[in-house]
């Protein structure tokens, strides 16, 4: 499982607690709880880019050690970045109003704007070559 927050739901979840007042409580905030697959294969629709699905060990991070994006992936295929906001939905009834299908588009845009030449190039070919 994985969760999020929509940086544009944050303000509703802080109008929450502020009319609720102080309960001395530690919450994960967060807005959706989704799969990692479903996650993925959210950022490669609104990217156009068709995913083969692969499996690989989680033997293989340790030929990439180094590489920290490979080993942010794994463990989240594998082992998930899940924090259950079962507490705050009991507490405060949070209901986002937006949907992280938006923040995911919203992700996108503010990549492509930052992202230099080079990796512009290569979300340029993925969508072409739809790998």
């Amino acid at each position: 499982m994985y969760s999020t927050m929509y940086i544009k739901n944050m303000g509703a979840l802080i109008s929450k607690f502020i009319e609720a007042g102080p309960k001395n409580e530690a919450y994960n905030c967060v807005d959706y709880e989704m799969t990692w697959k479903e996650y993925v294969l959210e950022y490669a629709r609104q990217l156009n880019v068709e995913l083969k699905e692969q499996y690989k060990s989680i033997m293989s991070g340790l030929m990439n050690w180094g590489d920290k994006n490979i080993l942010l992936m794994l463990g989240y295929s594998y082992f998930g970045a899940h924090y259950s906001d079962e507490k705050l939905q009991e507490d405060y009834g949070f209901e986002p109003p937006y949907s992280w299908k938006e923040g995911v588009a919203d992700a996108i845009v503010a990549y492509e704007k930052s992202c230099p030449e080079k990796e512009k190039q290569i979300l340029n070919n993925l969508r072409e070559n739809s790998i």
